[in-house]
């Protein structure tokens, strides 16, 4: 099953134009960085590894994610999908592993070069 790549929630043009912004001036990823960690938006914070900078998302329900028991507990704590999270407790074990990646989509947009 081709998994999902693509959200309706889409990454900010202006955060983009921004970034890339900060990027031109002296060509350093760093300065993206620094400014990523100052700026609240990035509520997740990113690492460097590397000339790549990784992303992960928060849990949808980070108490719930701690609090898990179960593999199926974790995924449903961690999916912030309306589309698929009513539906978890119903359907995980037919649901793919890979069928949601609607997280890389949601930063395909600004990884397309600065």
């Amino acid at each position: 099953m081709p998994g999902v790549s693509h959200c309706a929630h889409v990454f900010p043009q202006e955060r983009i134009d921004h970034l890339r912004a900060i990027y031109h001036r002296r060509g350093e990823i760093d300065d993206i960085l620094h400014e990523m960690y100052a700026d609240d938006f990035w509520y997740e914070k990113p690492v460097r590894k590397g000339n790549v900078i990784h992303m992960r998302k928060n849990p949808f329900d980070p108490e719930g994610f701690e609090k898990a028991a179960t593999p199926a507990e974790r995924r449903k704590a961690y999916c912030h999908c309306s589309f698929v999270h009513p539906y978890l407790d119903t359907i995980p074990a037919k649901l793919s592993p890979t069928f949601c990646f609607c997280g890389a989509g949601w930063y395909r947009r600004c990884g397309r070069g600065f």
